[in-house]
């Protein structure tokens, strides 16, 4: 079954969505910094159950978006599920509603790393083979640089323990125009 075209901006939509739901939950939270903590840290700050539904909920709610846009790809563009690209389409996702369980803390700090990892360069894998897909050379150069200096920026930030909302904002919009490119040039 073919999924609805609509499918084709559920990826458009779910980043924005949680941008301004994530925002709008943590700007008010006392003793948050959008300069010293990320998004995942303002769970330490929430302190009503009604919250961390929200804050929950939110990323349950673009992993679902973000499913149903991985499989308008997988339909429109015939990925077979032997495809390591299948699986760098259905397994990001996934893993990014998974942190709405493996919530940042001392009982699944190491889990929520590797997931956030894991999720950053499987997101930017699929991205480079979507883009070596379309044989654009210029597309293709584009989306290598920006996958590398996305991650590269996110691990130094980490590494040097100045990751914060700013960093994760700058990192989410290059990799948003990539997505505004490719769908509206490149996706049928």
């Amino acid at each position: 079954m073919n999924p609805p075209t609509i499918f084709k901006y559920f990826s458009l939509i779910s980043t924005p969505i949680f941008g301004i739901v994530a925002f709008l939950l943590i700007k008010n939270l006392h003793g948050f910094s959008f300069k010293k903590d990320t998004i995942s840290k303002s769970v330490y700050f929430i302190k009503y159950n009604s919250q961390l539904l929200i804050f929950r909920f939110n990323f349950i709610f673009k992993m679902i978006l973000d499913i149903s846009f991985s499989y308008y790809l997988i339909n429109s563009l015939k990925i077979i599920s032997s495809s390591p690209l299948f699986w760098l389409l259905l397994i990001p996702p996934v893993l990014f509603g998974s942190l709405s369980f493996f919530i940042i803390g001392k009982k699944y700090a190491f889990a929520h790393r590797i997931i956030i990892f894991s999720y950053g360069i499987m997101v930017g894998m699929g991205g480079i083979n979507l883009a070596q897909m379309t044989g654009d050379m210029l597309f293709i150069t584009t989306t290598i640089f920006l996958v590398c200096f996305s991650n590269i920026l996110i691990l130094g930030s980490f590494i040097a323990r100045k990751i914060n909302v700013f960093v994760q904002v700058f990192s989410v919009v290059m990799m948003y125009g990539w997505f505004l490119v490719y769908i509206f040039k490149y996706l049928p």
